[in-house]
């Protein structure tokens, strides 16, 4: 399995790991952008990850970690 490796909205944070098979959806917010999950809390929502990434940049790192050919546009 590998992994994307994203920046954290949160600089505390830094670097985080995430398996792109568990990504449902991506989308632009107007400071970072949004990840929402197949993982839940104890209450069922999805977590939903905030990245410093554009939306470009999170799909590119998404698709190479599953291991996709970007080909230019």
């Amino acid at each position: 399995m590998a992994l994307a490796q994203l920046t954290s909205a949160d600089a505390d944070i830094g670097t985080i790991y995430v398996n792109p098979h568990n990504v449902v959806y991506v989308a632009a917010g107007q400071k970072y952008t949004v990840l929402a999950t197949t993982v839940s809390n104890q209450s069922g929502v999805p977590f939903l990850l905030y990245v410093a990434d554009s939306v470009e940049q999170v799909k590119q790192k998404l698709n190479i970690a599953m291991g996709k050919m970007l080909t230019p546009a």
